[in-house]
């Protein structure tokens, strides 16, 4: 209901043009309420859920859900569910949020309680605007007319109070402010009480990683909130809480929204500090960062959450990896071979390196006695190559974090695919199959985890107990899956080399199912070993030493292609196919007879049978003959009857036909046993 001022009450201040009184910044007390009401019930923050686009309401307020369909991956608890976000159509808001990507806010929750415990007062409650007191009067929005309400003591208590009756709206606008006693009073006395909301919200915004004011506040599935250049770092290490240990399930961080209603309250209450800080991250940013500046091991193909075995041998790595442990930071780049001289995006036209790599860090580091170091390293990500130098013999890069894109535009992406053929939704790297895209996510795993099955049955070599010692079982998790199976498939590396610039789960086991059922196709598990090698690079044979899992080996890999999938199955497309021109794959490559490959491979092998032969009969003869001397053999029967003449032993002899002498006594003694005076 619209009213008239009061004759008898003189407008105070209009907030709304004047910074609040403790230099903040804002406007208006209305505002400090407005940051922790919920937006649908206008109530202050009650059990507050954080929404995957990074706005909040009240349990009770969330939108009715409904079933989703299409939609297998990932399975986890809520996720069968979605509703329509009250922000659908807002910027950085898809529309629909799946139950399970919703999450408890606890430091919101926290900082919901310290405004009730300060402002929620027993007398503050309203009135009709009569007698004396302090008046607030606002508009709903521009359309609506003004009201009113008469507070006892301070705005600041009133107004909340207001709020928390659902009387005051949370979009009000044209707030007034009208006084009916001192102005110096009430001002006092909402300037103690914003301090002491200052004062305890302070202490409930530090980072419970870095320990400083949250900078960029991001709130993880489990509901805690931290930085998120912290959470970064963390999902370096590991994919858990620091706080709770639960699972994160944050691929791409970059693409996860901030907690808005933190990041409103820190930038109202902690302007100046909040800027201070970003100016000291800025700094930071631009100093020595060994993610940014990457050192280079240019050797094999590795993958995220798999291990890696090296043997390093020469002086450039030796130098790097030492370098690498003293920095205390573990971590360096490996890429591999540019073996077929592909042309590449940005600075690395002529690299001799690929663009994608993994992001290493160093599990256990062994140093031999001539220098030499086995190296155990886990994958921790991706990185992209955008730049690269060249430092005492080692390359070093300049690097971009390679990200899996968000859970829902996961499950977008399966229900497209699945609903239609999917042809438009492909990413270009990637060929279209039809009865792969027609296929749910956890059909693909489905269909390359039953491969691996049979193959295990019939004694795939490639699939033996030491390797699956080393690489782990067969993960049960689609998003690990996919690096498993490349990292123990014995298939050439630019086979495996679109994989890692894959973004997409989904697009991932489509190419590992693919790659069973080529294989299974041509029973390649029994099929002799000459259809991997098949053509030689002009740079000859590279060789490298590594350290496996399996044994000190000398690994050589023919040609610049390495063992790949049998003549008939088509090479998978890379994104970066398409600038190499009018090349084709046989350009480079010189051709050999397939007889000479085998021929030398078992010409080799049974060199090493006879070596090891060799080996063996001389080692048992000196086996025996160390054992003659330790036991001598007994004479023989002629000559004992030519010694004792009767074919007893004579005196000076024992049974075995050793030679004794007598001692003081007249006992017969050994020779070789000393005798006793």
């Amino acid at each position: 209901m619209a009213e008239s001022p009061s004759p008898h009450l003189e407008p105070e201040v209009d907030l709304t043009e004047m910074s609040d009184p403790t230099d903040m910044g804002h406007a208006g007390l209305h505002t400090i309420i407005q940051l922790i009401q919920c937006k649908q019930c206008s109530r202050p923050l009650r059990t507050p859920l954080r929404l995957p686009c990074g706005n909040t309401v009240c349990r009770e307020c969330l939108p009715p859900s409904r079933m989703r369909t299409g939609i297998t991956y990932p399975v986890a608890e809520g996720r069968d569910q979605e509703f329509t976000c009250p922000w659908k159509g807002t910027e950085g808001c898809i529309g629909d949020h799946c139950i399970g990507d919703c999450s408890a806010d606890v430091l919101l929750a926290k900082l919901a309680g310290v405004f009730e415990q300060l402002l929620a007062g027993a007398n503050n409650a309203p009135r009709e605007c009569q007698g004396d007191g302090n008046l607030v009067r606002w508009r709903a929005d521009e359309t609506h007319d003004f009201e009113s309400a008469q507070l006892e003591r301070g705005y600041l208590e009133g107004i909340y109070r207001l709020a928390s009756e659902g009387s005051f709206p949370c979009a009000a606008t044209d707030v007034i402010y009208e006084t009916n006693g001192p102005v110096g009073t009430t001002n006092t006395q909402d300037l103690v009480q914003q301090q002491n909301l200052q004062d305890n919200l302070r202490a409930e915004l530090d980072c419970q990683v870095c320990y400083a004011l949250l900078l960029d506040p991001m709130t993880t599935a489990c509901g805690h909130t931290f930085c998120q250049r912290c959470v970064e770092r963390v999902l370096d290490h590991a994919d858990l809480c620091p706080i709770c240990r639960r699972k994160l399930g944050m691929p791409r961080i970059q693409a996860e929204p901030i907690n808005k209603t933190i990041s409103r309250l820190i930038d109202y209450f902690f302007l100046d500090q909040i800027a201070a800080r970003r100016e000291i991250v800025a700094q930071d940013e631009t100093g020595p960062d060994y993610e940014k500046n990457l050192p280079l091991f240019v050797c094999t193909l590795s993958f995220p959450t798999m291990p890696t075995f090296l043997h390093v041998f020469e002086p450039r790595y030796r130098l790097m990896i030492r370098r690498v442990i003293e920095n205390g930071n573990g971590k360096f780049g490996m890429v591999m071979y540019n073996r077929r001289g592909r042309l590449q995006l940005g600075h690395l036209d002529d690299a001799p390196f690929m663009q994608y790599g993994t992001l290493l860090m160093i599990e256990r580091y062994e140093l031999l006695p001539d220098g030499r170091s086995l190296v155990v390293a886990t994958g921790v990500s991706r990185f992209k190559i955008t730049d690269s130098v060249m430092l005492d013999g080692y390359y070093v890069a300049k690097t971009e974090r390679v990200e899996d894109i968000p859970l829902a535009e996961e499950e977008r992406l399966e229900a497209l695919e699945t609903s239609s053929n999917g042809e438009d939704v492909l990413p270009e790297s990637i060929p279209s199959d039809p009865e792969l895209d027609s296929m749910s996510t956890q059909q693909l795993l489905l269909t390359a985890r039953e491969f691996i099955s049979n193959q295990r049955r019939s004694g795939a070599p490639w699939l033996h107990p030491r390797v699956m010692l080393a690489y782990g079982p067969i993960p049960v998790d689609a998003a690990r899956f996919p690096w498993w199976f490349a990292s123990i498939l014995p298939i050439s590396e630019e086979e495996k080399y679109p994989i890692l610039s894959a973004t997409s789960v989904r697009e991932r086991l489509k190419v590992s199912a693919k790659w069973a059922r080529q294989l299974e196709a041509r029973d390649w598990s029994t099929r002799p070993l000459s259809g991997f090698f098949t053509s030689l690079s002009p740079n000859g044979f590279t060789a490298f030493s590594s350290f496996t899992p399996l044994s000190f080996s000398i690994s050589i890999s023919f040609g610049g292609s390495g063992l790949s999938i049998p003549e008939t199955t088509p090479q998978i497309s890379h994104e970066h196919d398409q600038h190499r021109g009018t090349e084709t794959p046989e350009q480079g490559e010189a051709h050999i007879p397939q007889v000479f490959v085998i021929g030398a491979f078992f010409a080799i092998f049974f060199a090493q049978v006879g070596v090891n032969f060799l080996h063996a009969v001389r080692n048992g003869r000196r086996r025996r003959r160390l054992l003659e001397m330790q036991f001598p053999h007994p004479l023989p029967q002629r000559e004992r009857v030519r010694v004792g003449g009767t074919g007893e032993p004579p005196d000076n002899t024992n049974a075995r036909g050793e030679p004794v002498a007598d001692d003081t006594d007249g006992q017969p003694v050994p020779v070789n046993t000393p005798v006793v005076e």
